[in-house]
């Protein structure tokens, strides 16, 4: 019953188990996030609930529902946790996640965030752990003076 509603509920595995590969003869495969993103991956996905996690936690679990096209649900309630969590602090880092987990909710919120709070966040810490490119992109959108003189000088 558990693999029945693994293989539902996630098109990844039930494409992975079901190939003829060795993966599906051993029932076995591997995966690239930790184990504990796994496991909440897992309750998730036969409990339709999240489990207790951090938001950390939550930023993993949104990474890996992407990964393993999880239903939207998860993607959603990872979203939902992760937006509370929100500051001037780690907002350019959940930007980055939102990308990378193809979430265009998280995306708007925090691009939404940044345009309140611009000054903040580009003076912010983890602002200067962006790339190059990335760190250009925003200050054109939010700040386009600075980002022509930068271009220019």
């Amino acid at each position: 019953p558990r693999l029945i509603r693994l293989l539902a509920k996630c098109p990844y595995f039930r494409l992975l188990l079901g190939s003829g590969m060795r993966e599906s003869t051993e029932k076995t495969c591997a995966v690239d996030f930790e184990r504990s993103t796994v496991l909440a991956l897992l309750h998730w996905i036969y409990t339709d609930s999240l489990p207790e996690i951090s938001v950390d936690g939550a930023i993993d679990l949104l990474q890996a529902a992407n990964v393993y096209a999880a239903d939207d649900r998860l993607k959603e309630a990872c979203t939902s946790m992760i937006i509370k969590a929100i500051d001037v602090d780690n907002v350019t880092y959940c930007y980055q996640v939102s990308q990378l987990a193809q979430s265009a909710r998280l995306e708007t919120f925090c691009f939404s965030m940044m345009a309140v709070d611009w000054p903040s966040v580009k003076t912010s810490e983890a602002f200067e752990t962006l790339s190059e490119p990335v760190r250009q992109a925003l200050s054109r959108a939010f700040d386009p003076s600075s980002a022509e003189s930068a271009d220019v000088g």
